[in-house]
């Protein structure tokens, strides 16, 4: 195994780095109820990070659904 692949498989790598996650800073200012929604929503593998995308832009959230993707799978930057 190379130095990289040693380095991604040791989870040495981290992408938390630069500006803050917009959806972690977007559930931050979230009453508490829609908040523990959104996040119920987001653990849940029924709905797509496309639909949940379109749901927060509703309330608020201007992101890709991609961002929302990177979020669920926590490989957002600087999140929490």
């Amino acid at each position: 195994m190379g130095k990289l692949a040693s380095v991604l498989s040791a989870g040495q790598v981290s992408v938390r780095i630069g500006q803050p996650c917009a959806v972690g800073a977007w559930l931050a200012t979230l009453d508490p109820e829609t908040r523990g929604e959104a996040l119920t929503m987001m653990a849940s593998p029924d709905w797509q990070s496309a639909s949940l995308h379109r749901a927060f832009r509703g309330i608020g959230l201007d992101v890709a659904a991609s961002t929302v993707a990177r979020h669920r799978k926590g490989e957002c930057k600087n999140c929490g």
